[in-house]
């Protein structure tokens, strides 16, 4: 494989490989290229650095309250009505 198009699909990865959320054979690929590319470990760095940012924000932001989740979900549920009876009576 071409090195500038397996560092591509492995950048791709390491997101995936920062929130665990990646299977065995990705992870393996992963770590074997970690493993003969220290320099990319500087960037699985800020990947983590950035992840761990936005779950402290998220933390302080706090959840919205209760009430307006439930209009947004009704906004949303009312929406979604209003267009498949325009597609309804489009056809």
């Amino acid at each position: 494989m071409n090195g500038d198009v397996e560092r591509e699909e492995i950048e791709k990865l390491l997101p995936w490989y920062v929130t665990g959320k990646i299977d065995a054979a990705d992870r393996i690929r992963v770590e074997t290229y970690l493993s003969q590319h220290p320099a990319v470990h500087a960037q699985l760095e800020d990947i983590r650095a950035e992840r761990d940012e936005t779950i402290r924000v998220n933390e302080e932001l706090g959840y919205p309250p209760a009430e307006m989740v439930q209009a947004c979900r009704a906004d949303r549920v009312g929406s979604l009505l209003q267009a498949i009876f325009a597609a309804v009576l489009a056809s």
